[in-house]
């Protein structure tokens, strides 16, 4: 299987202050583009107009941020691979979207259609948990817009939903990715944590996704 590289910078926790409480972020420098990738889990959210959340979200000065199903992510490297992917196709014009916060919405699902892309991994009315993921070339950049995203959707930080694991969990995505017994068996190596197996298999069908 090819091998995708992810940042060699160590992922820093920055617990960052609001309104109302703490928020726990995710930072990782990407140093090949020059970039910052923030990431903070929320729980107890209130989504009503998906459509409103996401247009105000896009008019945010950061270069790129996105709304993701917590419950279809395997972890933070699930998410870096994503963007590191997204960021390389439009580096090399090989994008899909005209929107960065698409292309990672987009490799993160291994879809080239949107509208499935959204499907599996978008935010839905009613739904508590969210994945809040921001692109931006400054630290003060993805946290200024991280903290502006809880603000408009209200809820608490969770520092175990992004590592959270199951077997509940396992076989919902492994049925949202159309990840077959048959895959897993051939591509799982003894005692490989199926969470880890999971992601290598995602890691995969990005890297087909980049050369189409």
């Amino acid at each position: 299987m090819t091998r995708q590289h992810l940042s060699t910078s160590r992922p820093l926790r920055i617990a960052e202050e609001t309104d109302k409480c703490v928020l726990n972020v995710i930072m990782i420098r990407l140093e090949e583009f020059q970039r910052v990738l923030g990431m903070t889990a929320l729980e107890n959210v209130s989504i009503r107009d998906t459509e409103d959340i996401l247009a105000k979200i896009d008019r945010a000065p950061a270069l790129a941020c996105q709304l993701l199903n917590p419950e279809r992510v395997t972890g933070k490297d699930h998410v870096q691979l994503a963007v590191l992917n997204a960021l390389r196709a439009f580096k090399n014009s090989r994008n899909i979207s005209r929107q960065l916060s698409i292309e990672i919405l987009l490799y993160a699902s291994g879809q080239r259609q949107i509208e499935k892309a959204l499907g599996m991994l978008g935010i839905k009315a009613g739904m508590q948990r969210v994945l809040a993921v921001a692109v931006g070339e400054t630290d003060e950049e993805v946290k200024e817009l991280l903290n502006a995203v809880r603000g408009l959707l209200g809820g608490q930080a969770s520092d175990e939903m992004m590592e959270q694991w199951s077997e509940e969990k396992a076989w919902k995505i492994l049925e949202a990715y159309g990840i077959s017994p048959d895959e897993v068996r051939a591509a799982r190596r003894a005692d490989e944590p199926i969470q880890d197996l999971i992601t290598k298999i995602l890691a995969e069908r990005m890297a087909l996704l980049s050369m189409l």
